[in-house]
């Protein structure tokens, strides 16, 4: 992120359902995605991931490389990726810390918060928050945020893009598991996972801007 874009997240580099289940017109029978697709997609994701990040910049990403591979093919595919550093914040779908770190990413971490002195002055993150300096949370699960700044998650893929104080909000917007986390939001959410996002990585002015403009709660009836 130029020393401050933001993240892509939840691709899933080689994940089959993510295309079956969240772009299936990319292909041309969703049950039966063929090998020669998944490159094809796989391509287009680093295409639109360098259109818009440049060599020298900062990335935070917010989880879910690939589906539980290993360093090898992670490293294959990082290094294809623009970006001085690229920061990991684990999703359930990345394997342990050391792995993540052998792939090449610079840092990896469960969660960090985002801070600034001045408006317009450097960004920095930090892993505790900091009252005076904190201004966003990146975090991977969008229902076990500290819940005391504005946040920026991933791990939902398409099912929302922006939440509201007041909004009541599950770890996935479908079905729950019984003891599932949930939280009434008191600061807004937004879903960075690229499937939102025509599969391109969000700048952090972006994702600030529309953090600044919040949908309201839903109406309780």
């Amino acid at each position: 992120m130029r020393a401050s874009g933001l993240p892509p997240t939840i691709i899933n580099f080689r994940h089959k359902n993510v295309l079956k289940y969240t772009r299936p017109e990319l292909v041309e029978d969703p049950e039966n995605i063929t090998r020669e697709e998944m490159t094809a997609a796989e391509k287009m994701m680093i295409e639109r991931w360098n259109s818009v990040v440049g060599p020298e910049d900062l990335v935070y990403y917010l989880g879910d490389f690939t589906l539980n591979r290993g360093p090898s093919l992670c490293k294959y595919i990082l290094e294809k990726l623009h970006g001085a550093r690229v920061i990991l914040l684990k999703g359930n779908h990345d394997r342990k810390t050391k792995a993540m770190e052998a792939a090449g990413f610079a840092e990896v971490h469960s969660r960090l918060f985002l801070n600034q002195q001045n408006e317009g002055g450097p960004t920095w993150h930090t892993t505790e928050p900091i009252q005076e300096t904190t201004f966003l949370e990146l975090h991977h699960y969008p229902a076990t945020v500290t819940n005391k700044f504005p946040a920026a998650v991933g791990h939902a893929h398409n099912t929302w893009k922006l939440k509201g104080p007041g909004t009541k909000m599950l770890q996935w917007d479908r079905q729950q598991k019984e003891n599932s986390p949930s939280i009434i939001l008191k600061h807004p959410l937004i879903n960075v996972s690229v499937e939102n996002w025509n599969y391109t990585p969000l700048a952090l002015s972006h994702v600030i801007a529309l953090l600044d403009d919040p949908p309201p709660p839903p109406l309780l009836i």
